[in-house]
């Protein structure tokens, strides 16, 4: 609210002061008549100077309560009201009604009757410091009314002749000046008091605006933001944090974070406490169904004004698209598209770190090459959308048929790897266990794969390869594991043969 404004609604508040005092005013004051004229009557002043002086007097008084009457309409009407035109209403009417109290004080004061000359006066002071008070929303009335009044006995009471009245006259301009001064203070202090009200409530409008803003921020960003204290208990939170959290948002119990939360959350809240210069963050998964949520949690230490630490703030922002996206590309550039199986860049990280792994313990790795028998025909004969499917049912034929541990890849083509790993030490054992894995694998293919009304015969050429060795180079032991393959297809297909038993048929050959 600018100043100019303030200033216009003190003006207009200093007006509705004014006349909503008035009819209070104006009924006290025709009390003040009735009793006037009363004294000045038992006094023995003329009968028909006072139903004049009366009559006018009365006239006045409810040309005035009329002036109520349309100024409370006016700002019924239009809602608002001309503080000048009602300002000039209101002093012209007031100077008519102080003048009409002056003349009578004037004319209707009483000769030798000192009795009844100190009446008059303390009516005098009556009216005029009742004026004080209900006339000081406005300067210039507060200053009309008892200046009329008080002057009118000032001359009065100087055409006297005695000393006394001299300085009755005197004490009565003293007593103006005391009204006027007292007045003033009055209208000073009414119109700071309401400068302090408007400032205030324009104080109050702009934080209530400012809270407004602030909660529907605070309620609509698409993050979770909570606060909590330094035994990581929740302070408030907003309504996608309680969602996070998977709490309900009209729970009013003390919720402590330490029990509700993520366990990996509670480290990060505790590291922003013990460091308050740090921004602490990382990335949490929630269990909200039905899926579960990956979110980026950013917490930092809240001070008070002596820099003592009072808890934190934290914001938890909705990653789980990122996550997903970034899968969906490590998931293309590790497994193949077709099948779903690892492919070949990933097998061979597989392979690597199970070679160096066997460092460690006492086992057997076994390798096993395989390539699906006259594929190329099968391609030819029935098309290559028949032949993707094929690979589909082979591979999903091959993975269930292994161990939990083993790994599976499509090598490309219709050539697909095996790593079996953790195979007994003893290398005739783990020889024996491969045997009982290959023949799991050529039974897994035996049947033939339907296809609407296709019946296809599949089979598979293995060739396997063995090794305790963890210094044996990953492509060693695909060549060993590729020879032995064309070893089974050249001796006559769906079979199984082992690089040492390739090895020993060279020889004898």
């Amino acid at each position: 609210m600018r100043a100019v404004e303030i200033e216009k609604k003190i003006e207009e508040e200093l007006l509705n002061a004014l006349y909503r005092d008035l009819r209070f005013s104006l009924i006290a004051s025709l009390f003040a008549v009735f009793v006037f004229v009363y004294g000045m009557g038992v006094n023995g002043t003329p009968t028909n100077q006072l139903a004049g002086w009366s009559a006018v007097m009365i006239f006045v008084t409810f040309i005035r309560f009329l002036e109520i009457k349309h100024y409370g309409e006016e700002k019924e009407k239009t809602g608002h009201i001309d503080i000048t035109k009602w300002k000039k209403h209101f002093r012209i009417s007031l100077t008519f009604s102080s003048m009409i109290w002056a003349i009578g004080i004037f004319i209707l004061f009483p000769e030798n009757s000192p009795l009844y000359q100190a009446y008059v006066i303390f009516i005098a002071a009556g009216i005029t410091a009742g004026g004080v008070n209900s006339l000081s929303a406005d300067r210039i009335s507060s200053i009309i009314f008892p200046s009329s009044i008080l002057l009118a006995l000032f001359f009065r009471l100087t055409m006297e002749s005695e000393r006394i009245f001299f300085l009755e006259a005197l004490m009565t301009i003293v007593y103006l000046i005391l009204l006027i001064y007292i007045a003033q203070r009055f209208h000073h202090n009414q119109k700071e008091t309401l400068r302090n009200y408007f400032h205030i409530q324009e104080t109050s409008d702009r934080l209530s605006e400012s809270q407004n803003r602030l909660t529907f921020l605070f309620d609509s960003v698409p993050a979770g933001i909570f606060y909590y204290d330094t035994m990581y208990r929740l302070l408030e939170g907003n309504r996608l944090f309680y969602t996070f959290m998977n709490l309900r948002e009209d729970d009013k119990t003390e919720i402590d974070l330490e029990s509700v939360a993520p366990s990996e959350m509670i480290p990060i809240l505790k590291q922003a406490i013990a460091h308050p210069d740090s921004l602490c963050e990382g990335d949490l998964k929630l269990r909200i169904e039905p899926v579960p949520l990956w979110v980026h949690l950013q917490t930092k230490a809240l001070l008070n004004p002596k820099g003592e630490i009072i808890g934190g703030a934290g914001i938890l922002t909705d990653i789980t698209d990122h996550i997903r996206a970034m899968e969906a590309i490590r998931h293309r550039a590790n497994y193949d598209q077709l099948t779903n199986l690892p492919n070949r860049s990933f097998f061979l990280e597989k392979l690597s770190a199970s070679l160096k792994s066997m460092e460690h313990k006492l086992s057997t790795l076994a390798l096993l090459f395989m390539d699906i028998d006259n594929f190329k025909e099968i391609n030819d004969t029935y098309g290559h959308s028949i032949g993707d499917r094929i690979l589909i049912e082979v591979s999903r034929r091959l993975k269930h048929r292994l161990r939990w541990k083993d790994v599976i890849a499509r090598f490309g083509g219709d050539e697909f790897v095996i790593l079996l790993q953790d195979l007994p030490a003893d290398m005739e054992t783990a020889r024996q266990n491969c045997k009982t894995i290959t023949d799991n694998l050529l039974s897994a293919v035996k049947e033939p794969v339907v296809i609407g009304d296709k019946h296809i015969k599949v089979g598979l050429s293995i060739g396997v390869t063995l090794t305790v060795d963890s210094h044996q180079r990953a492509e060693t032991l695909l060549t060993e594991a590729d020879q032995a393959m064309y070893n089974a297809k050249e001796s006559g297909k769906n079979r199984a043969v082992f690089y040492e038993e390739r090895i020993s048929s060279s020889l004898e050959s």
